[in-house]
């Protein structure tokens, strides 16, 4: 499978090309309400950030299509919260 992703090109001042969308597949790193932990899990980025500070204990090893690109760890929770760039499917 290759990686889902569309370009889309703006002609403003300062013009950007940005990625709409790629999907991501995710093991989750611990249990918590919504997954178990080492379950796998579906779901989309729409940025092209990154974090500078990592979690001390992240929701996701995620992993996009494309098997050039690297996983991340990636994802913030509380008991009631999760906090993560990755959409869930």
């Amino acid at each position: 499978m290759s990686a889902m992703v569309f370009m889309r090109s703006w002609g403003i001042r300062g013009s950007a090309v940005l990625c709409d969308q790629e999907n991501l597949r995710a093991i989750a790193q611990q249990d918590t309400f919504l997954y178990v932990q080492g379950e796998t899990l579906w779901g989309h980025e729409v940025h092209r950030s990154h974090l500078t500070d990592l979690p001390d204990s992240p929701l996701y090893h995620l992993r996009p299509y494309d098997p050039q690109s690297p996983y991340v760890l990636e994802g913030w929770h509380l008991p009631n919260l999760h906090a993560s760039y990755l959409h869930l499917h």
